[in-house]
């Protein structure tokens, strides 16, 4: 968020109570109209690398939503969502300057995503509990995580369009 001069917009973005998923499409609409009217700089918009910077914005908004409302379920079944950044990869949108080689950066996410599995393992012992069904659960749980993927892909097509 640091990357918003706008303050109202970082102060926004931040409140949870607020967020919701067409709130979010509405900034990123003013984002792209602001773009087209050449207007963005002096918006507040992120002044270098624009558009990934707002593509992640997005994306951890939708992140912050997402585990929102699948908290308040009302089933009471836990399913945990992420947003992870690899970090700073050599690639070709870094001119290959990164600190970490594309094989790090998939490490990073792995190691992450294992981490997430170790606690939802831990966490069996409460869904027996429940009489639930731990396969049917680890399915649901990669449902989410498609989902994020998907988002994941929506933001990079986005980055590329604009």
């Amino acid at each position: 968020m640091q990357n918003l001069q706008n303050i109202q917009l970082r102060e926004a973005l931040s409140n949870l109570n607020n967020l919701s998923e067409s709130y979010i499409d509405t900034i990123i609409s003013n984002y792209l109209n602001d773009v087209k009217l050449k207007t963005w700089e002096s918006k507040g918009w992120p002044t270098t690398f624009p558009n990934y910077k707002m593509s992640k914005i997005a994306l951890h908004a939708f992140t912050r939503v997402l585990a929102r409302d699948i908290d308040q379920r009302a089933d009471g079944q836990k399913i945990y969502v992420n947003c992870v950044h690899p970090g700073y990869v050599q690639t070709d949108m870094t001119d290959n300057y990164g600190n970490r080689t594309p094989q790090q950066g998939a490490e990073y996410i792995l190691r992450v995503a294992s981490l997430l599995l170790k606690i939802v393992l831990l966490d069996n012992t409460s869904m027996r509990t429940k009489s639930m069904n731990f396969d049917i659960y680890m399915w649901k749980l990669c449902i989410q995580m498609f989902y994020l993927m998907c988002i994941c892909l929506f933001c990079m097509h986005f980055w590329q369009l604009y």
